[in-house]
C-alpha cells in the first residue's frame, strides 16, 4: 500500500463509526479504516449516512451516487468498497486482489462465526462492551447453525475475559463456569477459579476447586497468577500515580493534589469510554 497525501479537503463534520468510537474526516482516513478493519465493515458503516457524508462533507458527489446505487442493488461488500478505494487509488491491483480474497473467505463463514470474528476484533481493540453484545448475538446464531460445544465454549470464555476486564466479576465467573463445562481445558479451569476467587473470595475458590477435584499443582498455579496480578498492579504506573497524589495531600500540596487528581480522573474516564463504547 502506497503512502498517500490527502487529496480532498477534510470534512468539517466527521463520519462517526460507532463500533470503535472513531471520527473519520477524509476519504484517506475512510480507506485506511475500511482496509484495516475488515471484520467491522457492515451495514452500520455502508449505509445512506455514508453516502450523504461523502457528498455533503467531502463534495464527492459522483462517488456518493455510485455507492448509493451499489447499496440499493445489494451487491457484495467488496463491490461497494471498490469505488471508494479507487477514488484515491488507495490500493494497487495486487493489494485489491488479496483484499477481495480475504473478504470472500470471511463472507463464506457461517453468520455466527463472522459475528465471533467481529467480536474478537473488538475485544482485541479493548472495546469490551461492544464485543460482549456481539458475542451474545453470535451465541444466539450458533443455536440456529447447530455449532459444537468447542465453538460455544470459546465464546463463553472470551465473554468471561471481557467481563473481567470490565470488573464485572460475577458475570465473568458465570461465563467462565459455562466455558469450563463445555471445554474442560486447564486454561479455562484456571480462568474460572481465578474469577471465583476475585468474585467470591479465596475460601470459595478453594471449595470450588475441591468440588471439581482440582489437583494441588493447578491450585498453586492459580495462586501464583493472582499474586503476580497483585504485584503487577502495585508496581503499575496507575498505582504509583495514586501514591504520588496521596503524598501530595499528606505534605500539604493541596493545589498539586487537586490538579493531579483532576487529570488522573479524566484519564480514567477516557479509558472507561474507550473500553465500553459509552
Amino acid at each position: 500500500m502506497s503512502y498517500i497525501l490527502c487529496r480532498t479537503k477534510p470534512a468539517a463534520a466527521p463520519f462517526y463509526i460507532e463500533n470503535i468510537s472513531t471520527n473519520i474526516y477524509s476519504i484517506e482516513e475512510l480507506c485506511f479504516y475500511l482496509y484495516n478493519n475488515l471484520y467491522l465493515v457492515d451495514e452500520t458503516i455502508l449505509n445512506e449516512k455514508l453516502c450523504e457524508w461523502l457528498q455533503i462533507e467531502l463534495g464527492l458527489t459522483a462517488l456518493s451516487k455510485k455507492v448509493r446505487g451499489l447499496l440499493e442493488q445489494k451487491v457484495s461488500v467488496g463491490q461497494v468498497l471498490a469505488p471508494i478505494f479507487k477514488e484515491i487509488y488507495y490500493l494497487s491491483h495486487e493489494e485489491m486482489r488479496i483484499f477481495n480474497a480475504k473478504l470472500e473467505q470471511y463472507e463464506a463463514q457461517p453468520a455466527c462465526v463472522r459475528m465471533k470474528m467481529k467480536a474478537d476484533y473488538l475485544y482485541g481493540n479493548e472495546k469490551f462492551r461492544n464485543a460482549l453484545n456481539i458475542y451474545k448475538a453470535s451465541l444466539k446464531l450458533s443455536e440456529e447453525d447447530e455449532t459444537g460445544s468447542q465453538f460455544k465454549g470459546s465464546i463463553y470464555y472470551n465473554m468471561g475475559c471481557a467481563y473481567a476486564r470490565l470488573f464485572e466479576l460475577s458475570e465473568a465467573r458465570e461465563c467462565l463456569k459455562t466455558a469450563y463445562e463445555l471445554l474442560h481445558s486447564k486454561k479455562v479451569l484456571v480462568g474460572y477459579l481465578t474469577a471465583v476467587c476475585l468474585a467470591d473470595g479465596e475460601d470459595q475458590m478453594m471449595k470450588t476447586a475441591e468440588s471439581l477435584g482440582v489437583d494441588q499443582d493447578t491450585v498453586l498455579q492459580i495462586w501464583s497468577q493472582i499474586e503476580e496480578t497483585r504485584e503487577s498492579f502495585s508496581e503499575s504506573a496507575g498505582a504509583a500515580r495514586f501514591q504520588d497524589l496521596k503524598s501530595r495531600m499528606e505534605n500539604g500540596d493541596r493545589r498539586g493534589y487537586e490538579t493531579g487528581m483532576k487529570d488522573y480522573l479524566k484519564e480514567m474516564t477516557d479509558s472507561y469510554h474507550k473500553n465500553t463504547g459509552y
